[in-house]
């Protein structure tokens, strides 16, 4: 899975607004694409999530955030995203949504991206591994980065991968992206070690 986004403390929610950079706008809370539904997280997701993928270590090995067993981790993250879609998060705007087979109604996983600076995004996805294979990643992220795309603020967004995880480096050049290079001991995946570890970067610039 694409590493993307922190389980921040509930420490940074102390302010009620923050700088929407580089968003210019709040994206939609709901969008589409042929075989799914993207639905902007909200209150009482947390479990959801839990029960998806958070829960998991194996599932989460190349995530940036630490498996801790508890659904309060969960309920967190939630609320971060949740106020960010209200405009009130005095932090780094965090954006995620759940995607939903339309054909089921079975959620299989979520997406997001959050501001990393004043002119980036960076972002990712994380599946159930029983949706793994079947090209739900790459529609769905082919999918998050039109609607990030669509916001003349952003000139470049990044995704990163762990060097033992190359399958999604096939997935983000699927979706349309570029590999940027090697970060050399910048990344820490807390499910596999504390150490520092090396990170493969992929991008998108606007060009016009």
């Amino acid at each position: 899975m694409v590493n993307y986004g922190v389980m921040m403390q509930e420490t940074l929610r102390q302010q009620p607004s923050y700088i929407l950079t580089p968003l210019t706008a709040i994206p939609s809370r709901e969008f589409e694409t042929a075989r799914l539904r993207f639905r902007a997280l909200q209150h009482g997701d947390g479990q959801l999530l839990f029960d998806l993928y958070a829960n998991d270590v194996n599932t989460c090995r190349y995530m940036s955030f630490k498996v801790d067993g508890k659904v309060e981790t969960s309920e967190g993250f939630v609320r971060l995203v949740v106020d960010s879609f209200a405009g009130r998060h005095n932090g780094k705007a965090m954006f995620s949504w759940l995607l939903q087979l339309k054909e089921t109604g079975e959620y299989i996983g979520s997406a997001g991206f959050e501001a990393s600076d004043e002119t980036k995004v960076t972002g990712g996805y994380i599946l159930n591994p029983k949706f793994w294979g079947v090209g739900y990643a790459t529609e769905a992220w082919k999918r998050l980065l039109e609607v990030a795309q669509s916001d003349p603020g952003v000139h470049r967004i990044e995704a990163h991968h762990h060097p033992e995880n190359p399958v999604s480096g096939k997935v983000m050049r699927a979706a349309g992206m570029a590999y940027a290079g090697m970060r050399t001991k910048c990344a820490v995946y807390p499910n596999i070690s504390d150490e520092k570890a090396d990170d493969v970067v992929y991008a998108w610039n606007r060009t016009e």
